[in-house]
């Protein structure tokens, strides 16, 4: 887990080393996984280091909340639209389309439709999920407009609970999405 620039240049070392060993006459692009909010808070140095970063949702959204994984049956707001989370995830995405590097979202936030949409509307533009999980998520996201799901997005950023994030992300796509009715996120 990168904690910020010092340990990636460690890790980035060692990866020019044993390119060296084995002879590769260029390395292939190097990427981070952003899943610590030390990560988020030291960005753009990880982004000056590397040639991409993954936002790493779970682990992400268990350390920002400070849960424990084993006791997640008993946290109520432990979930990827949990305002700070949101927050943390827009500000990688920021820094990295500020230095015109690529950011992808993996986990299983991104499988929701619901919540890929949100992820788009911060400014996503890679998202992995399971292959199951894909037409739900390609369906949901042709359906909507871009500038619907970036308003969606700053209303979720303007959010102070899980609550409001999940009613407000619910209500904007019951129209592209009408399964959608009466139900909640819960990712």
């Amino acid at each position: 887990m990168v904690l910020g620039g010092a340990d990636l240049q460690h890790a980035l070392s060692i990866i020019q080393d044993v390119a060296e060993k084995e002879g590769l006459p260029e390395l292939p692009p190097i990427g981070t996984v952003i899943e610590t909010p030390a990560a988020v808070f030291a960005i753009e140095e990880i982004l000056a280091a590397c040639d991409f970063v993954s936002i790493g949702t779970n682990d992400l959204t268990q350390f920002i909340l400070a849960a424990d994984r084993n006791a997640l049956a008993m946290i109520d707001d432990y979930t990827v639209l949990h305002p700070s989370v949101l927050r943390a995830v827009h500000r990688v995405i920021e820094a990295a389309d500020t230095v015109g590097k690529p950011v992808s979202v993996c986990g299983e936030a991104a499988a929701d439709p619901r919540v890929a949409c949100l992820l788009i509307g911060l400014g996503a533009r890679r998202l992995s999920m399971s292959p199951v999980s894909a037409a739900r998520v390609r369906y949901a996201v042709r359906a909507s407009y871009q500038s619907s799901l970036q308003s969606l997005a700053q209303a979720a950023l303007r959010s102070d609970s899980v609550h409001t994030v999940s009613t407000v992300v619910t209500d904007a796509l019951r129209t592209v999405y009408p399964e959608f009715q009466g139900s909640t996120v819960s990712v």
